[in-house]
Parts: C-alpha cells; structure tokens; sequence
C-alpha cells in the first residue's frame, strides 16, 4: 500500500513539473509575439536628466550635467506649478518632432524652507548654498536641447544649452 502511495505521489509530482514547464513556454512565445513592431525613431521614452549647479562668485551659475537616463514609456498629462519665488531655473526643452516643453522650477542654490522652531511654530528662513543637485523628466520621442536659463531678482541668464 506504501509503495502504491509513493509511485502515486512521484507521478503526479511528474505531472505538475510537466505542466509547469509548458505553461511556461506558452507565455514566452505569447509575450514575444505580442510585442509591438515599431520604429527607434517613434518610440517615445520617459528621460530622466540630472544636473549640478554652483555658485560662482560675481558671475551667474555653472550648470553640468550629470547623467541622462532614457526608458521606454509616456508620462501622464502633467500640471505646471507656479514657482512663487523670485529665483528660479526655466528649462526649455526643444525637439523637431514634438511641440516646446517649458519647466520652471525652484532655484537649487536659493531656497526659501520652512521648519517648525523649538516653539512648536512653523518658521521659514532663507537659505543659499555653494552647490546643488537636481533633476527633471519629460517624454521625448526623438533628439532635443535643454535650453537652461537663470532668472534671479527678475533678471534672467542663460546658463548652457545641452544636446540629448
């Protein structure tokens, strides 16, 4: 009786693993066949760029730039926040085959936070510093420039414009 149970449990153990494997199978022939053919060129892709700011003195900033990263995808209908300071970084981004991206966002160098004091009040303090990082990200379906532009005290400087 032991020795029935024991072939019983080998066939059917047998029997998963045989299952297992083709089911397997089908889905890797199904996911390669079920892939899109399209172009490089027309294929939009989530970028993500990082960048390096400095403080120069009596000059306006250096701006680098740091990594780009590309994936394939789209962003979601993204919302424009306003940038309520007087200091900020306006970001162009041009492409031949889509229409101007504009990001303004809040200078990296020139940051005005809030923090909750030793009297439990919430408190904001104007804070600059020598070097910042930052990134940003957009959908691109083709080559584009970053045009990077400064604006402090309603004066606006172009940085650099880089080539992606």
């Amino acid at each position: 009786m032991n020795f029935i149970f024991q072939d019983f449990v080998k066939g059917f153990l047998a029997l998963l693993l045989g299952l297992n494997c083709l089911g397997c199978g089908s889905s890797a022939i199904k996911s390669s066949s079920s892939e899109p053919k399209t172009s490089k060129s027309a294929e939009s892709k989530i970028v993500f760029v990082s960048f390096l700011i400095s403080k120069q003195p009596e000059k306006s900033s250096k701006i680098e730039l740091l990594s780009v990263t590309e994936s394939n995808g789209k962003l979601k209908k993204n919302t424009q926040t306003n940038v309520s300071s007087n200091d900020y970084l306006t970001l162009e981004i041009t492409s031949n085959q889509s229409a101007k991206q504009i990001f303004k966002i809040e200078h990296p160098l020139y940051k005005t936070v809030e923090y909750v004091n030793d009297q439990h009040q919430l408190t904001s303090q104007y804070v600059e510093t020598d070097q910042a990082d930052f990134f940003i990200r957009f959908e691109k379906t083709g080559p584009v420039q970053i045009k990077v532009s400064e604006t402090r005290n309603k004066q606006k400087t172009e940085l650099k414009t880089f080539k992606i």
